[in-house]
Parts: structure tokens; C-alpha cells; sequence
């Protein structure tokens, strides 16, 4: 079943009919509305994960989840021409590896690493359902075609790097946080 976001578009994506139009400005008019509800349902969320560490937690938890199948997936097509371009491109930014430590730290600060009580329980390290769904389907088209590795690590890595300085700043004035740290 698709996602409702890909059901919303106001037609499907298709390649540019005139040589005036661009794939992105293509693909930015027919899913300006899907967009527009994913950005309000994050700023809703955001508040949220900023003001609790456990949604924070948990919220890491996901990403991490799915930055380490975009990577194992760079990883296994690494040789394919398409993907190998990529490969030393992203492989300094460890992108897992620093989603863990930054998992470690959050547990650590919070206290949440001894296993949680109550609600936080089931928050620190449970990998929800739509997150199992997407990395699964994320493996799948990955093992059938390659080049959709290159789609997927640029559509998270892009996210990544242009929301990730604005949230870092955010967090840092919410979390109470030094400039530098996790």
C-alpha cells in the first residue's frame, strides 16, 4: 500500500514535457502538497522531541535505523557505476556511526541507558513499524535496482545536511546544550 503521501500528489512524477521544465521543478509542483504536510506534521514533532529526551531517543533510534540500510546498500553496490561515485562522497560523514554515539550520549545524559521505567521503557531502542517497513523496502528496491541506493542516500543525506544545521542550533537552545557537543 502506498504511502498517503505518494497517493496526495497531484499527478505522478513524470519527466519534463518541454525543454523549459526541469525534473526538479517537475517533481517540486506535483508534490508541493504532500510536502507542506510533512513539514507541519516535523514542526509538530520537533517541539515534542526537543522538550523530552525519550522522543529525542527515539527519534534517533529510527534515523539510525534507516541511515544503516542507505549505507549497507551504498556499501553492497559499491562497484556499480552509479553508485561508486557516491561511495567516497559519504563514506567520511559515518553518518550510523555518529547517530550511535549521539544515541550513547542522549542515554548517558538521561539516564536512559540503564533500561528506562515506565513509559521510557519501550521508547529507548524500539524500532517502530513503519520504520521496519520502510528499511525493509529500502533493502528491497536497493537489491533490485542500485541506483535506487544513490535515490535513497540522496534524498536522507540531502535532508540531512540542509535541515541538519538548523536543527542542531534549535536542539542546542532546547537541550541546553554546548556548541560542539553531540
Amino acid at each position: 500500500r502506498p504511502h498517503r503521501c505518494f497517493t496526495e500528489m497531484s499527478s505522478p512524477p513524470s519527466l519534463p514535457s518541454t525543454s523549459q521544465e526541469t525534473l526538479t521543478t517537475v517533481l517540486r509542483s506535483r508534490t508541493r502538497v504532500a510536502h507542506a504536510r510533512s513539514d507541519r506534521a516535523v514542526l509538530r514533532h520537533q517541539a515534542l522531541a526537543f522538550a523530552d529526551a525519550r522522543v529525542w531517543l527515539s527519534l534517533l533510534t529510527q534515523f539510525h535505523r534507516v541511515f544503516a540500510a542507505i549505507d549497507a546498500a551504498l556499501v553492497l553496490h559499491a562497484t556499480h557505476p552509479h553508485v561508486a561515485p557516491l561511495v567516497p562522497l559519504l563514506a567520511p560523514l559515518h553518518t550510523p556511526d555518529a547517530i550511535a554515539r549521539d544515541i550513547a550520549f542522549f542515554a548517558a545524559a538521561t539516564g536512559l541507558n540503564r533500561g528506562g521505567e515506565g513509559k521510557s521503557a519501550g521508547l529507548v531502542g524500539e524500532v517502530f513499524p513503519p520504520t521496519v517497513e520502510y528499511v525493509q523496502r529500502v533493502g528491497e528496491l536497493c537489491a533490485r535496482d542500485p541506483k535506487m541506493a544513490v535515490v535513497y542516500a540522496h534524498t536522507m543525506y540531502m535532508g540531512l545536511l540542509a535541515g541538519g544545521q538548523v536543527l542542531g542550533r534549535m536542539q542546542r537552545v532546547a537541550m541546553n546544550l554546548e556548541a560542539g557537543g553531540a
